[in-house]
């Protein structure tokens, strides 16, 4: 870990799966509950974004007045309609682990449940997109988001509950010990509740194929619980709509970023359903996902 670790900041993005972008509520109609939590107009429009360079500013400047010097987490959750799951683990999230400082943020991805107003009443930075184009373009954002702020890395966790907040101390322990690496979780080093039988052959021989296009084994290739170091996400690109999680380890290997795996538990969703599966389209899907990353980023890398 570089010396001027205090110059820098760290991001953390939180993930629902399948996440699909659609409209949001304007600005006026979120700020009504920052109200509600105790905050003024201009404290609520400055909180409440749709423009990524706004929003980026904003954070910078935050960081900048309030915890100068500090080793920063963003803490970003983009979700499509995970009210009841988020409202159940978002209090858990601590305000500082490992000696990092979170500031989180939503992306509320068109919700019709009310789920950027549980982040709201938590004082969350909230980003309204307009759109609907899948959980790839929401990492895509926060890795510009990141390039932006210029983090030491991104975080990143899903949405719905099944990565437990209490598991980040892990991630940022192995983070701090591997030299410009990308950390992810793996519930086959740690363990998983309810995953059926299907998807446990069906991840493991899609880890399989990846260790033939890559030559390093990573048992759990779909977990989105990961941080990404800075040089990792100056590697980061993402072509595809779907399985962004197998295509940013084929960059990050190719790219020479070392890739660290640190057991987790994959829990069950708190409410709601998967918006992923294990289906034989699925893995057919997420397979040539992975052979057409492999070969595009074989050819930039020459």
């Amino acid at each position: 870990m570089s010396k001027n670790v205090k110059a820098h900041s760290i991001i953390l993005g939180v993930f629902s799966n399948g996440i699909q972008l659609s409209g949001g509520l304007p600005i006026e109609k979120y700020a009504k509950y920052w109200f509600k939590a105790g905050m003024n107009r201009s404290t609520a429009h400055e909180k409440v974004h749709s423009s990524l360079d706004e929003l980026a500013k904003q954070i910078s400047l935050e960081i900048a007045t309030r915890l100068p010097g500090e080793n920063i987490l963003l803490l970003g959750v983009p979700c499509l309609n995970e009210r009841d799951s988020l409202s159940r683990w978002i209090t858990r999230v601590p305000k500082r682990v490992e000696g990092y400082s979170l500031v989180p943020i939503l992306v509320d991805d068109g919700s019709t449940d009310g789920t950027a107003h549980v982040a709201i009443q938590e004082h969350w930075w909230v980003y309204r997109k307009e759109l609907n184009k899948g959980l790839a373009d929401s990492i895509h954002c926060l890795f510009e988001v990141a390039r932006r702020v210029r983090p030491l890395g991104l975080i990143t966790m899903d949405g719905d509950g099944q990565h437990d907040p209490s598991e980040l101390s892990a991630l940022c322990r192995a983070f701090h010990q591997a030299d410009q690496a990308l950390v992810t979780g793996s519930r086959y080093l740690g363990s998983t509740v309810g995953q059926s039988a299907l998807r446990t052959k069906g991840l493991q021989l899609i880890s399989w194929i990846l260790w033939a296009l890559i030559g390093k084994r990573i048992l759990d290739p779909a977990c989105g619980f990961r941080i990404y170091s800075w040089n990792a996400l100056l590697k980061m690109k993402i072509t595809h709509s779907r399985h962004y999680s197998a295509e940013t380890l084929i960059r990050a290997t190719l790219g020479g970023v070392p890739v660290v795996e640190v057991p987790i538990t994959i829990a069950k969703r708190f409410a709601g359903e998967s918006k992923q599966g294990m289906t034989l389209v699925y893995g057919i899907r997420f397979v040539r996902v992975m052979l057409e990353s492999w070969f595009r980023a074989r050819a930039e890398n020459r």
